[in-house]
Formats: C-alpha cells, structure tokens, sequence
C-alpha cells in the first residue's frame, strides 16, 4: 500500500504519470453518461409507471430487460459498428471542454451514449417501480 503503481510495460514510464493525464477525460465521460441516463430514465420509467399495462410500458420494459441483459462491452461494439457504418467519426484526438466545446461533444457523444445506456435500464427499473409503489 505504498502508492506505487508499478512501471507502464508498453511505455517504460510510471504508472501514476500515464494515468494522471487521462483522468480528466474519464471524469467528463462518467458525468456525461451519468446526467443522460438520469434525463432519460427517470421520465421513462415515471411514463412507464403513469401508464402501466400499457403498449407504451411493455415496450419499456422490454428495452430495458433487453439493455440489463447487455454487456456493456456489446453497447460499446453496437457504437463502434455504427459509427462505422455511417461514417460519424469524430475528430481524433482529445479536444478539452473548455477549448474546444463543439469537437469535445462530437468525441464524447458515443462513449457517452453507450455507458448511459447501460446505466440508464436500472435507473428506469428502479423509477418505474418507485413510482407503482406510490401510485
């Protein structure tokens, strides 16, 4: 427990020194995933609730049975293959959000969307229910 990660095999160089620059990124993508999933799944899951028994509910229910079977590791491949597909590449590189706002949304957009996706199930799931037990 000293703190001391080790030495990067592929760059030869600290761990703690390859890691620090990418934590910014990370924290803005955990954040951004987080805020979408909440925005998109507390009105699905109120929605779903409201109108129980529903052709509206059951198709939540499904997408949401559907994306808490999903590893997160397909969302992440779905993502990739449909950037590929229809060629939405994002700039390469790592634009920060306060340089560069419009090139940091378009990288961020599909990393974003598959780990809000995958969270995004549970919190419906457990909207949907909160709201039948008060309702």
């Amino acid at each position: 427990m000293h703190g001391e990660l080790g030495t990067s095999l592929f760059y030869r160089t600290p761990i703690t020194k390859e890691i620090g620059p990418r934590i910014p990124a990370t924290l803005e993508l955990a954040v951004l995933a987080a805020l979408l999933s909440v925005v998109l799944a507390v009105p699905l899951g109120a929605v779903s609730a409201v109108k129980q028994d529903s052709l509206l509910d059951y198709g939540a229910r499904m997408v949401t049975f559907a994306g808490i079977s999903t590893p997160i590791f397909v969302t992440g491949l779905v993502a990739y293959l449909l950037v590929r597909l229809f060629n939405w590449f994002p700039p390469l590189g790592y634009a920060t959000l306060w340089e560069a706002p419009w090139t940091n949304l378009q990288q961020m957009v599909f990393p974003t969307l598959a780990l809000a996706f995958f969270e995004l199930n549970f919190t419906a799931r457990v909207t949907r229910s909160a709201m039948l037990e008060v309702l």
